[in-house]
């Protein structure tokens, strides 16, 4: 669309594609955060010690949302008008490999369960992507590692899960 009203009516834009990022204060209906909070109220006592997942077989290119912000206004200040630019780590990663990470910093033993009701009606395989023209047009790479990325969200549900604020509050904080 951008594309297309940037020719027929020549309104100026910059096309960025974030591809899947996450990292602390996301929202925990997407899967890491999810992870994260959930573990975060295992070890306060809050739940039981099992994580419910859907699929955890899919791979996908995760970046930290820092970085995604980065890449916005590296684009906004460098991009070429009708331009599409990719923003990604440009690595494969199996979201299993992010739960089996979460889980082993967890301080107690941790369970993981299928839930059908976690499974998406549709849900690609791999999603990967490929930031080189980000890098050459934009100047922009990614900085943040993802186990940093891992290590600041399951930090930030921990200290939601043991606040009181997040005792009472947990909907406000999801």
């Amino acid at each position: 669309m951008c594309q297309y009203y940037g020719k027929v009516h020549a309104l100026p834009s910059i096309i960025v594609r974030p591809f899947a990022f996450t990292g602390p204060r996301q929202k925990p209906f997407f899967a890491i955060p999810s992870f994260a909070r959930q573990i975060a109220r295992i070890e306060c006592g809050k739940q039981e010690p099992v994580i419910e997942v859907g699929n955890i077989d899919v791979i996908r290119d995760y970046s930290d949302v820092r970085d995604i912000v980065r890449g916005f206004a590296s684009a906004r200040a460098y991009g070429e008008e009708g331009e599409i630019y990719n923003l990604c780590s440009g690595k494969e990663t199996a979201l299993r490999e992010v739960l089996e990470t979460l889980v082993e910093s967890a301080t107690v033993p941790i369970q993981i369960q299928r839930n059908e009701t976690c499974l998406r009606p549709f849900d690609p395989v791999r999603i990967t992507g490929d930031y080189s023209k980000a890098y050459r047009e934009i100047s922009w790479t990614p900085k943040i590692s993802l186990t940093t990325t891992i290590q600041d969200t399951l930090n930030y549900w921990r200290t939601i899960a043991s606040s009181k604020k997040g005792e009472k509050g947990d909907n406000k904080q999801t």
